[in-house]
């Protein structure tokens, strides 16, 4: 799974599946004397908007994360700052029926 998200832009949607947000990163084209922190936002249903991390181009660009969004949950991302920010995870698959096969 993978997101590029915009300065001023938001991106929404509902969950088609669940999915793991493991890394957040500026990109290769961020220059270090023009950026300055850009932090992360995520707003899950209805909630406040929070904050899932801040990157300073040239001090700390990358940073791990450990989010599970659930299928059928509301989400939105933005970023507060001048850089895009590229999340990336994978999708998380179900296996809780496979014990009953068994």
């Amino acid at each position: 799974w993978g997101l590029l998200v915009e300065p001023g832009k938001m991106y929404s949607q509902k969950v088609p599946a669940t999915f793991k947000v493991t890394m957040a990163s500026l990109g290769p084209d961020v220059d270090d004397k023009t950026a300055a922190r850009t932090t992360v936002m995520l707003r899950i249903e209805d909630q406040d908007d929070y904050a899932l991390c801040s990157l300073t181009a040239g001090k700390l660009e990358q940073q791990p994360l450990e989010l599970v969004l659930m299928e059928g949950e509301t989400i939105a991302f933005r970023v507060s700052g001048n850089c895009p920010v590229h999340l990336t995870g994978y999708y998380v698959n179900d296996h809780t029926n496979m014990d009953d096969e068994e």
